[in-house]
């Protein structure tokens, strides 16, 4: 394990007390990847209320109600393209925000867009509901980023390895039931006594490479061949 504790790692691992409690997460880029996807819908959405209103605000039969509106639409688009801006500078810098700012700047869209559709007569909008969503969202991004890193992991709990790397996806194995292990260039495969096996696809978390050392580390300290 070295002098200090490798990269997200929980427990009484790094202090050579026993391995017992000793747990790593795991820094799953499919939380990434989304968040990517997302942006990308984010942009396409912030591009037309753009358009839209700097339509509306050209517009010369315009009501001052509308060209509010439009304001408010132009103001909302630059907001999350701002936004944007300030989230993709963060992901380069590895930092973590406070706050969602990006969230933020879509529920003040969407309620920008529930006003240019209030002119129709009607009070009210499913965009209103998810503008509110939305904010509440990105106000609470800090604690359910620290709650959502936390829910993927693999513990080692002295006589049993006991892992979750998805929502619905966990798995406990002995120690003791564990043959042999193999080691390849994006997975570890734990091949057992019963012919059955477990992968662990490493690819998947930025921190693979601490996994891995994590996890060979452990299966060296029990005698088990690494392959």
């Amino acid at each position: 394990m070295g002098d200090s504790c490798p990269v997200h790692v929980a427990g009484s691992g790094c202090d050579n007390a026993g391995v017992t409690g000793d747990r790593i997460l795991l820094d799953d880029l499919g939380f990434e990847r989304a968040k990517r996807l997302q942006t990308i819908q984010h942009v396409l959405v912030a591009g037309v209320m753009l358009v839209s209103g700097y339509r509306s605000l050209a517009g010369a039969e315009a009501s001052l109600a509308h060209r509010g509106t439009a304001i408010l639409q132009l103001g909302a688009g630059s907001l999350l393209f701002l936004a944007i801006a300030v989230e993709r500078r963060r992901q380069a810098a590895m930092s973590h925000a406070r706050f969602g700012w990006i969230e933020i700047a879509s529920g003040v869209l969407l309620f920008a867009e529930g006003l240019e559709k209030h002119h129709d007569g009607k009070w009210f909008h499913a965009d209103y509901f998810s503008g509110v969503l939305f904010i509440l969202l990105g106000l609470f991004e800090g604690p359910f980023s620290r709650w959502r890193s936390g829910r993927r992991y693999l513990e080692d709990d002295a006589t049993v390895l006991r892992g979750r790397t998805g929502p619905l996806r966990g798995f406990r194995i002995a120690w003791s039931d564990i043959q042999m292990a193999s080691s390849g260039t994006g997975t570890i495969t734990l091949e057992k006594g019963d012919g059955k096996s477990r992968s662990i696809r490493l690819s998947r978390y930025r921190n693979k490479e601490a996994v891995r050392t994590w996890l060979e580390d452990r299966l060296a300290r029990r005698g088990i061949p690494i392959e």
